[in-house]
């Protein structure tokens, strides 16, 4: 009988050291896959994605004269200057060479995991006005060993917990565990298994509109429930995406 109990208490014991990072604020780590579609499901949407060919090169605009008339002609964008300008510069080039497989050609969307999760790290840009809409948002748990709002690490390994960098295309509206939530297709070799992992956009108490450490998801970008559907509405149906880690301080 005494060996039943501490073999109880020892593995209390594993469970709370596993998982109180998480518990430690309150808030506990948000499972991978919860809102995972089927093979078929997902093998549609991956052909969907094929079919709009995407120019998925490193550097889609190459010639040095084309790149400045690309800058130019989105010049207007982020007059505060609010975006980390490598990611900017980044997706401006990726939008400005497949503009045309884009549905939704008003905003696009940057993401910088350099910063600690106590600060806007998700940009939404208005491709129209230039204006620029700040948000804090999460990063994998899997990314973040140390439990301390910082990603150090990356991954694109299904059940990982990892954040992904790179490309991806904002895709369909659906209703899930999380209530109104997007899909998003990696268009990134670094990022491939966006959706099978069913890395999402969602919201989530875990995740405050103001500068405190952000809850760890799975990999998802979740966001205060207060501020939501207004971004589900602007990005949502065929927009770009760019998740990075910016390389300006």
């Amino acid at each position: 009988m005494l060996q039943v109990k501490w073999l109880s208490a020892y593995i209390s014991l594993c469970f709370i050291v596993a998982f109180y990072p998480a518990f430690s604020r309150g808030i506990q780590a948000l499972p991978e896959g919860f809102d995972r579609q089927s093979e078929a499901e997902i093998a549609i949407a991956k052909k969907r994605i094929e079919a709009l060919g995407f120019d998925l090169n490193d550097e889609p605009i190459r010639d040095q004269t084309a790149v400045l008339r690309v800058f130019n002609q989105y010049g207007h964008l982020d007059p505060k200057h609010e975006v980390p300008q490598d990611l900017l510069e980044q997706a401006i080039l990726f939008f400005a060479a497949n503009k045309e497989k884009f549905a939704n050609q008003r905003f696009i969307t940057i993401v910088d995991f350099g910063p600690r999760s106590d600060t806007w790290r998700m940009f939404v840009v208005d491709l129209a006005s230039g204006l620029v809409e700040k948000y804090h948002t999460t990063h994998g748990i899997g990314s973040d060993q140390n439990r301390d709002g910082w990603a150090e690490s990356f991954g694109n390994v299904i059940n990982s917990g990892k954040s992904s960098l790179g490309f991806a295309y904002v895709a369909e509206i659906y209703s899930g565990k999380y209530g109104r939530s997007i899909r998003l297709d990696g268009l990134s070799r670094s990022n491939s298994n966006l959706r099978p992992r069913a890395v999402v956009v969602h919201g989530w108490d875990g995740v405050k509109e103001k500068h405190v450490i952000q809850g760890l998801s799975w990999g998802c970008i979740t966001l205060d429930w207060t501020i939501k559907d207004s971004v589900i509405d602007k990005i949502a149906e065929g927009s770009l995406m760019l998740m990075g880690k910016s390389s300006v301080n």
